[in-house]
């Protein structure tokens, strides 16, 4: 598909996927069956194989209503998309009402982005840029988004630039996707390929495990008593095989939320 219409693995699979299981499933149910039961949490309790398969898609698309849930990226609210790729997230979202940005520092991603955009008539503004050059006014934004990128930024510059961003009240959402070898036979087997080639490979065997937040991030908004909620738990634990796309609330991970006083 990426070779043919020139799109990402990514946002492909990001836009077909449902449509694919939908039509899919009954040539391969005890896969879909599994993965349901196993990856999505359904519970079998004798509703019948089709049922329980159809339950572990649908799951699958819950991933971004569980955003609309906890409030944010909808009805009119102000949204800065860091490492934003090729704005995976804004045009799934988009739908929702929200006014998008999205910045990375790859410019063939934001190239990639403003097409896909384009094709679908979103008006979101997109650019190139690194996480730690962004810059805009006090109070700018109702949520900041981070999907797949916070190992990656610098907390000792972008904690006081996003807490000055964001409004009273603002958000920061992480959002984090983890290949999961140990989890998933196809994920093991992949990283045995990549280890055959290169074996000096540092990223391989990761299990599921709370989602990184840099100590420095908590730390300053903390001293600063600066409003921050970590939405990770809602939204934990993701990997390419949608391994476990949101976990209940209150169940795992530590929240942390200060008041940022007007």
């Amino acid at each position: 598909m990426g070779g043919m219409f020139d799109v990402t693995h990514g946002a492909g699979l990001a836009a077909i996927w449902p449509s694919w299981a939908r039509y899919v499933y009954k040539e391969c149910m005890p896969r879909f069956v599994r993965y349901a039961i196993k990856v999505m949490g359904v519970k079998d309790e004798g509703q019948g194989d089709e049922q329980i398969a159809l339950e572990g898609i649908a799951k699958m698309e819950e991933f971004y209503r569980s955003i609309l849930d906890l409030g944010l990226c909808r009805d009119g609210q102000k949204v800065l998309d860091i490492g934003t790729g090729t704005g995976v997230l804004p045009r799934n979202m988009y739908r929702f009402g929200a006014k998008w940005i999205g910045t990375d520092i790859s410019e063939n991603q934001i190239e990639q982005a403003r097409l896909l955009s384009a094709e679908n008539g979103m008006d979101i503004e997109f650019y190139a840029c690194p996480a730690e050059d962004v810059d805009y006014p006090e109070d700018t934004f109702d949520v900041i988004t981070a999907c797949q990128c916070i190992w990656y930024l610098d907390p000792k510059v972008i904690t006081e630039k996003f807490a000055r961003m964001l409004k009273p009240g603002g958000k920061f959402l992480i959002l984090y996707m983890g290949w999961l070898p140990y989890e998933d036979a196809i994920a093991g087997k992949s990283e045995e390929i990549i280890l055959k080639h290169n074996p000096n490979w540092s990223s391989y065997g990761d299990t599921v495990h709370p989602v990184y937040v840099p100590e420095e991030l908590l730390a300053n908004y903390r001293e600063n008593s600066l409003r921050f909620q970590n939405c990770i738990d809602s939204l934990s634990a993701i990997d390419f095989y949608y391994k476990r796309f949101f976990r209940s609330f209150g169940e795992g991970y530590q929240e942390y939320s200060t008041k940022k006083h007007g």
